[in-house]
């Protein structure tokens, strides 16, 4: 059997890879569980934590059902142990893909893997760090005579999920134009002159991603997204050679250059190449 992605010869049959990957499904879920009440134990700490260090002094979150508490913990703990398995999980799937992989597509994914993660890492932590206490003084900022802010516990879990997984996301501009300038399917020249568009487009996945209408919360998560952007061509032009077109190397406006005399082949004329042809055609025949 071949591999759909390589044309490599395989020595398992379609069934046998089903059954491969039912069991890298089962090991999935055996980590996940071992995992789970641990990360249910530390729930309520850590929702503890990001309320203290992300919501202005003095706010206390509230819950509108009798079991929201627990099932906001239950959320949290699988989420935290989504992300504390993701390296296992990607050690599984590796380990399911790679026979079907050449040995410089092995190395091209696993660094690709890597940088990837390192990325949705670094967009957690500035979102963590920087979007999210913006986000709720903005929220607060709203509160007067008439209006008093009732922040419920589910509806700050959910919006800190929202923005953690969008600069999650969106830090992962670099690799998007990588893999574009690298399949071809873009060019670098054209990230380069279509630059303008490029920031309409940041900013506009940046108004949809956070939820807030501030605009210094948007300008926030799209500048370092931009950032980015540039960082990735500068990159992408290091590691990624482009082949030049003939269209590019010749202009357009200009005549087509008359051939030279000598560049042209009379077909009167015999060469003398034509003539040694010949001869040892004649003496074949002869034979």
């Amino acid at each position: 059997m071949k591999s759909p992605f390589t044309g490599k010869l395989l020595d398992k049959t379609f069934l046998e890879h089903l059954e491969d990957l039912r069991k890298i499904l089962i090991r999935i879920i055996i980590c996940l569980a071992v995992l789970f009440p641990l990360a249910m134990y530390f729930a309520s700490g850590l929702i503890k934590f990001l309320v203290l260090s992300s919501c202005p002094a003095g706010l206390v979150l509230n819950y509108f059902s009798p079991l929201e508490p627990v099932w906001v913990e239950i959320k949290t703990a699988m989420a935290v142990s989504i992300f504390i398995a993701f390296p296992y999980i990607a050690f599984e799937v590796w380990r399911f893909v790679a026979p079907g992989l050449y040995k410089h597509e092995k190395n091209f994914v696993l660094r690709l893997v890597f940088v990837s993660w390192m990325l949705f890492i670094v967009g957690v932590l500035f979102c963590f760090r920087f979007i999210l206490p913006l986000v709720m003084q903005f929220s607060m900022s709203m509160a007067s005579e008439y209006l008093r802010p009732i922040i419920g516990l589910q509806s700050f879990i959910s919006l800190l999920a929202l923005l953690l997984l969008g600069f999650g996301l969106m830090f992962q501009f670099p690799i998007a134009i990588f893999l574009l300038v690298k399949t071809g399917l873009v060019r670098l020249e054209t990230f380069k002159k279509q630059r303008f568009v490029m920031i309409i487009i940041i900013l506009f996945l940046a108004a949809v991603i956070t939820p807030t209408p501030d605009m210094l919360t948007q300008l926030i998560m799209a500048v370092p997204t931009y950032i980015l952007f540039e960082l990735s061509l500068l990159i992408t032009g290091w590691t990624v050679k482009e082949p030049v077109l003939p269209d590019e190397a010749e202009d357009d406006d200009e005549p087509p250059a008359e051939p030279d005399e000598d560049s042209i082949v009379n077909p009167l004329v015999r060469h003398p190449r034509n003539k040694l042809k010949q001869r040892r055609i004649r003496s074949f025949s002869k034979r």
